[in-house]
């Protein structure tokens, strides 16, 4: 067994104990998607296909993120989505 694998499954393990099964399961989940995602690159790589936009992994900004961004104290300048 490779020593990456070895390593991951300890620091699964290490997460199990340390911090729950709950987080255990959210670790082991993104491992999974991370396995999917990389597979899929390789896969559509060789396969030739050119993406015109981002990953789907990838995050982009929301433009209207100002929205959620709390007001200074004291401050009476009006915010994005103040009615």
């Amino acid at each position: 067994m490779d020593s990456l694998v070895v390593s991951l499954v300890a620091r699964l393990i290490s997460v199990q104990a340390e911090l729950g099964p709950s987080a255990y399961r959210r670790a082991l989940s993104a491992a999974y998607q991370a396995v999917a995602r990389v597979a899929m690159d390789e896969a559509e790589s060789a396969a030739g296909v050119v993406r015109l936009g981002p990953s789907p992994g990838t995050v982009i900004a929301f433009p209207l993120a100002e929205r959620l961004r709390p007001r200074p104290p004291g401050s009476t300048t009006p915010q994005i989505g103040d009615s």
